[in-house]
């Protein structure tokens, strides 16, 4: 179709009766929670297996926050030993600095993850032994998909 008119006028003459049973004949189908994948799924929790959307449950060691090196003089030669090794010392502070900085915030999305995978399971768990039926919708390609 070239334009919005021409479409607004094509779906204003065509039937779309066929497409409707269609839609309503897949929000019929009842889906269920598969309780062997749920128990799996809680048993990888429980014995801290990483697996899919399931993150570790404990938080990797954070390395103490380094202190910061001597401030390198002005009136130090960069050329001397004593400069390079300065240099040295203050390269590596900022090294282990964002190691320090990386796996802290490496922790704090573990955090978000675990939470989110915990509420995951819990709702999985409460509606196991219920239908769930979804509505649906097309896209443009009269593909059919499940609105969650």
């Amino acid at each position: 179709l070239r334009d919005d008119k021409q479409a607004q006028f094509a779906v204003s003459n065509a039937d779309m009766g066929r497409v409707y049973q269609g839609l309503n004949a897949l929000m019929k189908v009842p889906w269920r929670i598969n309780s062997r994948v749920l128990d799996v799924a809680w048993d990888c929790w429980n014995q801290n297996v990483v697996l899919g959307d399931l993150v570790c449950r404990t938080d990797d060691i954070v390395p103490p926050l380094p202190s910061p090196p001597t401030q390198i003089p002005n009136t130090l030669d960069p050329e001397s030993p004593a400069y390079a090794s300065l240099l040295e010392d203050y390269q590596q502070y900022r090294q282990d600095r964002k190691k320090h900085f990386r796996i802290a915030q490496k922790n704090r999305d573990l955090y978000s993850l675990r939470c989110s995978a915990l509420l995951k399971l819990h709702q999985a768990s409460k509606f196991k032994q219920v239908a769930l039926y979804y509505p649906y919708n097309l896209d443009f390609r009269g593909r059919a998909y499940p609105i969650p």
